[in-house]
C-alpha cells in the first residue's frame, strides 16, 4: 500500500505544488524498510529529474544489495532527459556487474550515444542477459558504423558447435537464452537500418544486409523468422525460412508420476508458510518439474525479484533477475484453470519457453488466461501472498502428499 501511494503521487507530479516539498517526501521514502517502496520512490525521483549522485552512491555502492541496484537501473528508464554531468559520472563509476552495466547502457543510450561506445569489444558479452541488453542499447542509439560490432555479438552468441568447436552450448546460460540474444541483435540491426537507410548510400548498408542474410541460417527458428521479416521490411527481400521443429519438454512423464505425485508444496518465507496445491492433472509436466526441483533443494534460498502490488509476485529465478531457466525447458500446458487470486503460473518469454520460475497473482488477471500455464494455486490461508516483497527469500520448499 505504501508503494502504491508513492506511485500514485508520482503520477500526479505535474499538478503538485510546492514540488520541492513533494520531492523531499519522496526522498524520505528511500529510507523505507520495504524494497518495493524504495523502488517506487526512486522511480518518482527519476520522473521528476531529481536523482542525485548521492542516490547512486547509496543504491549502487559495493555493499548494496542487488534488488536496490536493479531498482536504480529501472528508475533510470523513467528519466525525462539526459542525466547531468554529476549523475553520469556517478553512474559510470559505480561497481556494476556486467549485466547491470549493460542494463545501464540500454537505459541511457537513447539520451547519449557515448554510452554504447564501450560495447565495440572483440570478446563479446559474458552471458546471454548481458548480450540481450547490449543489443538493446545498440538498437536504441546505434548507427550503421556499429553493425560490425553487432555482427561480433551475433557470432559470439552462436552455439560453439557452429563455430567449429565441440561443446554445444556456452558455459553461462542456455541455448534458448543465447537464441534470444541473437534475436535481439537482429532487432537492433533492423532498427538501425530503419533509422538510417534513407540517409545512407547502399554501400554502408552492406554489412547490415549481410548480417540479416547470415541469420537466415541461424540454428534457432525464431531468429530465422525475425531475420526474414527484417529483410522483407527493410530491403524488400522475401526469403522464406524453415520453421523451427518443436523442442520437446525436458521433463518426461509416465503413469507413476501421475499416481504418486505430491499434492502440496509449501513455500517457507519470513512471513510464514504459503501452501500451494500442485495441479498435476491440469499441468502434469510443470507440476512434476516444480516438485523435482523442490525435492532437490533447487529453490532453497531463491528470492522474489519482481513484486507489483495488486498484480503479481514473481520469483524463484536461479539468476535472481528473471532470466534463469534452471536448465529446464517446458512446453506450454495451457488449461481451463483461470488466473484468479492465488493462481500460480510459469513465466516464459514466448510460446513453449517456460523453465523453473513462478508467479503468483494477487487479483484476477483474465488477460493472462490462455497465455501462460497455471500449474498450482494457493491453498488455504492466502494472507502471506499479500506480504511478499521484493527480495523476500524462499527458505525452503516442503512437499506434502
Amino acid at each position: 500500500m505504501r508503494a502504491a501511494a508513492v506511485e500514485a503521487l508520482a503520477g500526479d507530479l505535474p499538478d503538485v505544488e510546492p514540488l520541492a516539498d513533494v520531492l523531499a517526501w519522496f526522498r524520505a521514502r528511500l529510507d523505507d524498510a520495504s524494497p518495493s517502496v524504495r523502488r517506487a520512490a526512486l522511480g518518482a525521483l527519476a520522473r521528476a529529474d531529481a536523482l542525485a549522485p548521492t542516490d547512486v552512491d547509496r543504491f549502487a555502492g559495493p555493499e548494496t544489495h542487488a534488488a536496490d541496484r536493479q531498482s536504480l537501473l529501472q528508475a533510470l528508464e523513467a528519466l525525462p532527459q539526459a542525466p547531468g554531468a554529476g549523475l553520469s559520472a556517478a553512474l559510470r563509476a559505480a561497481p556494476w556487474s556486467g549485466s547491470e552495466r549493460a542494463a545501464l547502457r540500454a537505459a541511457l543510450a537513447p539520451w547519449d550515444r557515448a554510452w554504447i561506445a564501450p560495447l565495440a569489444t572483440p570478446t563479446g558479452p559474458r552471458d546471454a542477459v548481458q548480450a540481450v541488453l547490449e543489443a538493446t542499447a545498440f538498437g536504441a542509439a546505434g548507427r550503421l558504423a556499429d553493425v560490425p560490432s553487432l555482427a561480433a555479438h551475433y557470432r559470439h552468441a552462436l552455439p560453439r558447435a557452429r563455430q567449429g568447436k565441440l561443446t554445444p552450448t556456452r558455459a553461462f546460460g542456455d541455448p534458448l537464452a543465447w537464441a534470444e540474444a541473437r534475436a535481439a541483435v537482429v532487432a537492433a540491426v533492423e532498427a538501425i537500418v530503419q533509422r538510417e537507410r534513407f540517409f545512407a548510400p547502399f554501400g554502408p548498408l552492406g554489412p547490415a544486409l549481410a548480417l540479416l542474410v547470415d541469420a537466415l541460417d541461424d540454428p534457432d527458428g525464431t531468429v530465422r523468422e525475425a531475420a526474414s521479416a527484417a529483410l522483407l521490411a527493410q530491403f524488400g527481400l522475401d526469403r522464406a525460412v524453415e520453421p523451427a521443429p518443436p523442442v520437446p519438454s525436458s521433463v518426461p512423464l509416465n503413469l507413476a508420476d501421475l499416481e504418486a505425485r505430491p499434492r502440496v508444496a509449501v513455500l517457507h518465507t519470513r512471513h510464514g508458510p504459503l501452501a500451494l496445491e500442485l495441479l498435476g492433472g491440469e499441468a502434469p509436466r510443470h507440476a512434476k518439474s516444480f516438485a523435482l526441483l523442490a525435492r532437490a533443494g533447487f529453490y532453497d534460498g531463491l528470492t522474489f525479484h519482481r513484486v507489483i502490488a495488486g498484480f503479481v509476485a514473481q520469483g524463484l529465478c536461479p539468476l535472481g533477475n528473471g532470466w534463469g531457466t534452471g536448465g529446464v525447458h517446458l512446453n506450454d500446458e495451457i488449461n481451463p484453470v483461470p488466473f484468479v487470486r492465488g493462481a500460480v503460473g510459469m513465466p516464459s518469454s514466448g510460446a513453449d519457453t517456460a523453465g523453473c520460475q513462478v508467479f503468483l497473482t494477487h487479483v484476477p488477471t483474465p488477460h493472462l488466461d490462455g497465455n501462460y500455464t497455471v500449474f498450482a494455486r494457493v491453498a488455504g490461508d492466502d494472507r502471506i501472498l499479500d506480504l511478499l516483497d521484493l527480495d523476500d527469500v524462499v527458505e525452503r520448499v516442503e512437499l506434502r502428499p
